[in-house]
């Protein structure tokens, strides 16, 4: 029987030119664009199209939304500028009298009524909380108290306790390792605060206790309800890198009112409290008034933003502030958008790799086809010679 000639020729052939096309194809992960720079890092897991990233809180004291804002009657001249550049929440109300009982509300979503007077401390609450749910998702998460001793360590010592550092009020919080994320600042500077938004890798979720000068509670100052104190830190924190280089939001929230009631749709006990949202993330000259908003809705905003389980049925019924976010236009991860000059999610450049491989595997085909057809016409014309 004539052996075929060329054939195992034009296997290996085909083989190489795959192989050289299947290593363009995978080189397509690790080869770099230079039509593109992103800012940042890029945000991972349920954070890829959360509306924010990374959220920063600031709890005050003992201001209702009118008693703040200068549009229904407040004083605060420097809040209300940064709520009508931002957005301004109308219908946040509280949960409870006195302090800790709305602290442990925004933290574990229910109402510890054996903190009603203050004083309840620490680490008696059996109840999971927002941590829990942070940790199990991955997030990273800080809570600072001003001038608070101890730092780093379960006998961390804010001035007012867990009247207004709910984190030493849940028992599962008594460990080394979350004990390590209690830190202490200087007030009224916050200069560690302040560098922990300015690190590589901020964390997705900080939190400040200001003493009690400083949150509005003792009125040190003569601007209303800690204004001048947020005049001085809130710039900082706007321009830190945490907000130049991710969809941070910052929230400033008021703990209670002494009943100042402002409007039918706020939820909780009805009283209304002064709750901003700011940063790149968040809407810029709006005023949302979801109704029924509380305390409560501080959990679901973050666990409906992040994915998070809901910790029981006060937050999973409580509305969210998701319409103080908008779509991102800035600061954006990188899986929400391609590169400038792709297709697909490739760069031009790579595609020139893929299409020069395909031409290459296409050529050297038609090349081998057209040998291995010319072959055997060759071999019959010389054996007719032989044969004559």
């Amino acid at each position: 029987m004539l052996k075929k000639p060329g054939v195992g020729r034009v296997t290996r052939a085909i083989l190489i030119c795959a192989f050289v096309l299947l290593g363009s194809l995978l080189a397509v992960p690790l080869a770099p664009s230079n039509s593109y720079s992103a800012t940042g890092s890029p945000a991972l897991g349920p954070l890829a199209n959360a509306p924010f990233d990374h959220i920063v809180t600031i709890m005050m004291e003992n201001q209702g939304l009118c008693d703040v804002y200068t549009g229904c009657g407040g004083s605060a001249q420097y809040m209300s500028s940064l709520a009508n550049a931002n957005t301004l929440a109308m219908t946040w109300g509280t949960i409870d009298h006195y302090s800790e009982p709305n602290y442990i509300a925004l933290l574990g979503a229910y109402d510890e009524k054996a903190s009603t007077g203050d004083g309840w401390c620490c680490y008696l609450s059996p109840n999971i909380n927002l941590i829990d749910r942070l940790e199990t998702a991955g997030l990273t998460w800080q809570a600072f108290a001003e001038d608070a001793g101890n730092s780093g360590s379960c006998s961390f010592s804010p001035p007012r306790n867990g009247d207004h550092f709910p984190f030493i009020d849940f028992s599962d919080m008594n460990t080394a390792a979350r004990c390590s994320h209690f830190l202490t600042t200087a007030s009224s500077s916050d200069p560690e605060f302040l560098a922990a938004l300015n690190t590589a890798s901020p964390a997705n979720f900080i939190w400040l206790t200001p003493n009690d000068c400083n949150n509005g509670h003792d009125k040190c100052s003569s601007s209303s309800g800690g204004d001048s104190y947020l005049l001085g830190l809130v710039p900082q924190i706007l321009s830190s890198s945490e907000f130049a280089s991710t969809k941070a939001a910052l929230l400033i929230l008021y703990d209670e009112g002494y009943n100042t009631q402002c409007s039918s749709n706020t939820g909780g006990t009805g009283e209304c409290l002064y709750a901003s949202f700011s940063g790149p993330a968040a809407k810029k000259g709006v005023q949302i008034s979801p109704a029924g908003a509380s305390h409560y809705s501080y959990l679901s905003t973050i666990e409906a933003a992040w994915g998070l389980s809901s910790l029981n049925s006060n937050d999973a019924g409580a509305p969210t502030m998701l319409g103080a976010f908008a779509a991102c236009t800035s600061n954006c991860p990188l899986t929400t958008k391609a590169p400038p000059g792709a297709f697909l999610g490739i760069s031009n450049n790579i595609w020139l790799i893929i299409i020069a491989g395909l031409i290459g595997l296409v050529a050297s085909l038609t090349l081998l086809t057209i040998r291995v057809r010319a072959k055997p016409k060759h071999t019959k014309q010389t054996m007719n010679r032989k044969a004559r």
